[in-house]
């Protein structure tokens, strides 16, 4: 075949990849999840709340600077002195609540403030996405416990939740798909003290994915500084409850 019979399929290969990849740029890259970067949460603070129902929710006060590195889906990217910020997952719900429409509409008495929604972000794929993010003066007015959660980092910059739980909690209210709430205690194998841990039924996911457990009873040396012992997993609540570990206080996972 002479040169000339080939630069016809070449120059259509070359468009076809051409136009697949502007296709993959403008319409599916916008819709898929940020990658998740723990940085994100450098200097954070949180709080945790309950709705009547014991719907867990999570609050966020974090610096402008890291806010700048997420994208907001719709309205503004930074939460303002009268407005909030929610993550993706958490935005969903609350419309699926009724609890707002549109943005810029305002909640009455919602966990002790008013205030009204100023922006949603995209999908990142951790905590942020169940989040509500505040200013500091907001954060600090809002009804809620501070001290509850803590993030690690993983070797690839990746974010790790973990939240601090006692059996004699009132809330949440766990209900386990696998393991036994009785073994979440210090266990003392062959020498070595194993701290407990419950995971959410989305890092339960992730972990077996990468072969860090297989079932309850399976112990991990060395996690973040701890021996652990997986002693359960959460069943799925839509929440940034399937995102956590839940450790003991015991475990200084959470200070």
């Amino acid at each position: 075949m002479e040169l000339k019979e080939l630069r016809i399929p070449l120059i259509l290969i070359a468009a076809i990849m051409l136009v697949g990849s502007a296709y993959y740029i403008f319409s599916v890259a916008p819709n898929a999840p940020v990658m998740a970067d723990a940085s994100l949460y450098d200097g954070a603070r949180f709080k945790t709340g309950f709705l009547p129902d014991g719907a867990f929710k999570v609050f966020v006060s974090a610096s402008n600077n890291k806010l700048m590195m997420l994208d907001a889906a719709e309205g503004e990217l930074l939460p303002e002195s009268r407005t909030m910020v929610l993550g993706s997952a958490e935005a969903a719900m609350m419309r699926e609540e009724k609890l707002f429409t549109n943005i810029n509409d305002t909640l009455e008495g919602f966990f002790g403030i008013d205030i009204a929604i100023g922006g949603v972000l995209k999908a990142r794929g951790d905590l942020a996405d169940d989040a509500h993010f505040l200013t500091e003066r907001q954060f600090a007015a809002v009804q809620g416990e501070e001290g509850r959660i803590s993030v690690k980092t993983e070797p690839d910059g990746s974010p790790k939740f973990f939240y601090r739980y006692a059996t004699t909690d009132a809330l949440p209210e766990i209900t386990l798909a696998e393991g036994d709430i009785t073994d979440y205690k210090t266990t003392e194998l062959e020498g070595k003290t194993y701290y407990p841990v419950i995971l959410g039924a989305k890092e339960a996911t992730m972990m077996r994915e990468n072969r860090l457990f297989n079932k309850p009873g399976d112990t991990i040396d060395g996690l973040f500084g701890n021996d652990a012992i997986i002693v359960g997993v959460l069943e799925e609540t839509g929440s940034a409850l399937d995102m956590m570990h839940l450790v003991t206080a015991e475990s200084g996972y959470v200070g």
